[in-house]
């Protein structure tokens, strides 16, 4: 007998009140088949095994053992063909593995059969999208700056975002732009400027008030299930759409179409049927001297659609409310301050200005967040393209010469107020200079706004972060106090000042360390004191910090 096959025989039957109920075998792709029984509070249910070759490993992040019993399919955790959806915790030992799994099946059988509970989170109906064409689509949305009426129905605009791969097949992606009631604006998609200002073509739309499923979890897979859900106005509409539209013309083969419905967390969500434009599902029929429409029993094509609003966007870690929430500021974005931009942008930050003069050249991308492709560009100009293609909701402005114009004018004095008024639009002021003449203005100037000066030193060894107040006395004092190796300074060809030596690596390392350091005292309330970060001389990677 099949070694193999023993010990999974043996992990069942030591599982208390599970019976093999069918003989395992292996078939001749090396599968292993048959069924068992569990019993528990006098309930019992029955569910055959299939367990594949790589058993007790993981396969593309799923299990290889299923188990399954049609009859189950409207309670939770259970998938369309009634496979139970388990998870259990990695181990290499056949029979450890098959014991864990059966408990886990009988702690779903107590948890969701026996007791009915529900789970607290909300789980997302279960949607087969169309393997038909030899490409995939994907349509992303967000929140929307307005709710949309139940039973609202009218076209939608959605734009092409990119096209990707995916296993050897192409992979277009969208974004859902906004919704057209009546021919009016209804509502839009709360995306930033950079990807709301895309060109557009039309789907259409209609607004339900339940998700159109069957057994509560499953979406219907044939148009005729969607008429119980829609309104004769929108079949009109519909036959509307297919008389007036010349989709030959317009290179058009499939119409999205976009169903819409409230989650109980109370948030919008959005399914995808694809219509074969040469094939609109809908028919009339007359009954009694009345037109009325219809819908086709002809199988949907579902296109995949994902929710990309702020809260799942950031979802798995973003930086506190009090630097997310801020109008922020960024005086330069070279080694430092780039890496603090794009950090912001990933943690969530929703407006930012840039402010630097200079140029972004080949040497610098090496320990900067720019990329090579773009060539020489200015920075702001560079940095802004990075940071938007990070973030679909982050506002970039860029001010290439403020700082230049700031310098011209502080002199006379009758210019400082509208300066300072100027500035003081900002929540926060970052500055990642090391520009001595920027920390001098800021201060003298009285800004009220919060400014955090970082600046670090040579081999980043130590990184300075002053804020307010005595801000520029105290970067003054605290770098005649450290003692960097600024002998050992980077020379490029030419008559520029030297800079400091130091890797991406080197760089980002304290750099984020200082970031979290100040998203941990502002996420509780507390007042931001200056401090330092300072490698041990001995172990770069023991970070001391000095508060003050």
């Amino acid at each position: 007998m099949d070694e193999r096959l023993i010990t999974i025989e043996k992990g069942i039957n030591a599982v208390e009140n599970v019976v093999i109920s069918k003989n395992l075998e292996v078939d001749n792709d090396r599968v292993i088949k048959g069924s068992i029984t569990i019993t528990e509070k006098n309930h019992s249910l029955n569910f055959d095994v299939t367990i594949y070759q790589p058993y007790p490993l993981q396969f593309h992040d799923v299990e290889t053992i299923r188990f399954i019993n049609p009859e189950l399919i409207e309670f939770n955790h259970v998938n369309s063909d009634g496979s139970i959806c388990i998870h259990t915790p990695h181990n290499e030992d056949l029979k450890s593995k098959i014991y864990y799994d059966i408990s886990s099946l009988k702690e779903w059988m107590v948890k969701y059969y026996i007791n009915q509970e529900v789970d607290e989170h909300y789980d997302h109906i279960m949607v087969v999208e169309s393997d038909l064409k030899a490409y995939k689509s994907c349509y992303l949305f967000t929140d929307l700056n307005y709710d949309i009426i139940k039973g609202g129905f009218g076209h939608v605009h959605y734009s092409v975002m990119s096209k990707g791969m995916y296993m050897d097949r192409p992979v277009f992606t969208y974004l859902i732009q906004n919704f057209w009631l009546n021919n009016k604006l209804s509502a839009s998609c709360k995306w930033s400027k950079s990807y709301s200002k895309l060109n557009y073509q039309k789907g259409l739309f209609v607004f339900l008030e339940c998700p159109p499923v069957r057994n509560k979890r499953f979406i219907v897979d044939s148009w005729g299930d969607i008429e119980q859900y829609v309104t004769q106005e929108f079949l009109k509409f519909l036959n509307g759409v297919k008389k007036n539209n010349n989709f030959r013309k317009q290179g058009i083969s499939e119409l999205p179409l976009f169903i819409g419905y409230k989650i109980p967390t109370g948030e919008t969500h959005w399914q995808c049927a694809l219509i074969d434009v040469t094939a609109f599902p809908d028919y009339a029929e007359k009954n009694n001297g009345i037109y009325m429409g219809h819908l086709a029993d002809e199988p949907i094509n579902w296109a995949q659609t994902k929710n990309v609003s702020p809260l799942y966007f950031f979802g798995r870690g973003s930086l506190c409310d009090a630097i997310t929430n801020k109008k922020i500021l960024m005086i330069g974005i070279g080694a430092v301050g780039s890496i603090v931009a794009t950090t912001l942008t990933r943690g969530g930050c929703k407006s930012i200005t840039l402010v630097d003069h200079d140029i972004k050249e080949p040497e610098n991308v090496c320990r900067s967040e720019y990329d090579f492709n773009s060539g020489l560009n200015g920075k702001v100009i560079d940095m802004k393209n990075t940071l938007t293609k990070i973030s679909p909701f982050i506002e970039v402005s860029t001010f290439a010469e403020f700082m230049d114009a700031v310098k011209l004018f502080i002199n006379n004095g009758r210019h400082n107020t509208a300066l300072k008024k100027i500035i003081d639009q900002y929540d926060l002021i970052i500055d990642c200079t090391a520009d001595n003449d920027v920390a001098y203005i800021l201060e003298s100037l009285g800004v009220e706004s919060e400014i955090i000066n970082l600046s670090i030193t040579n081999h980043a060894r130590e990184l300075v972060c002053a804020v307010k107040p005595n801000l520029y006395h105290w970067l003054q004092q605290i770098f005649k106090y450290l003692s960097s190796e600024n002998d050992d300074l980077y020379n490029p060809t030419g008559c520029w000042s030297p800079t400091f030596r130091a890797s991406y690596n080197d760089i980002n390392f304290m750099v984020q360390f200082a970031i979290k350091h100040i998203n941990l005292i502002l996420k509780e309330g507390k007042p931001l004191r200056s401090f330092y970060l300072k490698s041990d001389d001995t172990n770069d990677l023991n970070i001391k910090l000095h508060q003050f």
